[in-house]
């Protein structure tokens, strides 16, 4: 549970349905100026369409990094819009979404303590090397937002 105000603080607070707002608990709240919300800065939140390579490698191929340099790991949350549909067709699905057919691929992040990149991974379970396989060459959508907890 985050920080709860003291007597003293000015307070905010919007009840939920049922209590009264001058003697609701802050559990009781829909929102209380006492608890320590994530926030998003503005430059740690974004769009960016990125046209993968028409070749994609086994392993993982760091597509979009991100630096913040919290000196922890934040919270994340990053979506995938694939626009063009093509043969997996999906609007802001949560990474990680993972792509199976015809080859091994899911898109995926990883945080640290001073970054976030979104990668796409590709498994070679057959042996071939490098793909061309879609969705090799298409342009894909990602929004994503690094909160801060201050």
């Amino acid at each position: 549970m985050g920080k709860i105000s003291v007597e003293t603080d000015n307070v905010f607070k919007i009840s939920l349905p049922g209590y009264d707002v001058n003697t609701a608990t802050p559990e009781q709240c829909a929102v209380h100026s006492g608890f320590d919300y994530p926030k998003i800065e503005e430059s740690l939140e974004g769009y960016e369409e990125i046209t993968l390579p028409s070749s994609i490698s086994p392993g993982v191929t760091t597509l979009k990094t991100i630096t913040h340099n919290y000196g922890y790991v934040p919270n994340v949350l990053v979506y995938i819009d694939t626009l063009g549909g093509g043969l997996y067709g999906t609007q802001f699905e949560i990474l990680p979404y993972i792509f199976t057919t015809p080859v091994d691929l899911w898109y995926e992040y990883d945080v640290t303590s001073t970054q976030l990149k979104i990668n796409i991974h590709f498994a070679d379970i057959f042996g071939g090397g490098a793909t061309t396989y879609p969705p090799a060459g298409d342009t894909v959508g990602f929004k994503w937002q690094v909160w801060v907890n201050d």
